[in-house]
């Protein structure tokens, strides 16, 4: 009946305390599970449980320094956004220029994981080349399957 619940409602809840302070927990399901659910722990009540990935929140706060008059300065910012929609969490993405040649530098983080660097030349730069290098990054980083 809990599960039942819980794939029926449409903001993160715990399902034991009905707390809605949830948050990824560290555990990892196997393959199997894992594509389907996430492994959430509730900060009211401690207890962890999974909730189906679709319910499962994913934030992205954006910084960039990349020129207005770039030409696809957009198409490459809503690249990056859509390679992080998948994976849950709240996650920070900055691109900056580098002053020592003509490249973007790409962070993407999220509190109590690694940061994901990427460089990227802004005339190469194709929106869907460069949702592949973040989706391989995130791979690598073992947060997709």
């Amino acid at each position: 009946m809990l599960l039942i619940r819980s794939l029926l409602a449409r903001a993160p809840e715990c399902l034991l305390c009905s707390g809605t302070r949830v948050r990824r927990s560290s555990q990892v399901y196997g393959p199997l599970m894992g594509a389907v659910f996430v492994a959430v722990r509730c900060q009211e009540c401690g207890r962890r449980f999974p909730l189906p990935r679709r319910v499962a929140r994913t934030e992205v706060t954006f910084y960039s320094r990349i020129p207005t008059h770039a030409a696809n300065k957009s198409a490459v910012e809503t690249a990056l956004r859509n390679a992080l929609l998948s994976v849950p969490g709240a996650w920070t993405v900055e691109v900056r220029p580098n002053s020592k040649d003509d490249r973007w530098l790409v962070t993407i983080s999220r509190s109590g994981g690694n940061a994901i660097r990427l460089s990227l030349v802004p005339g190469d730069a194709a929106a869907d080349e460069v949702y592949e290098e973040t989706r391989a990054a995130l791979r690598k980083e073992g947060l997709l399957g």
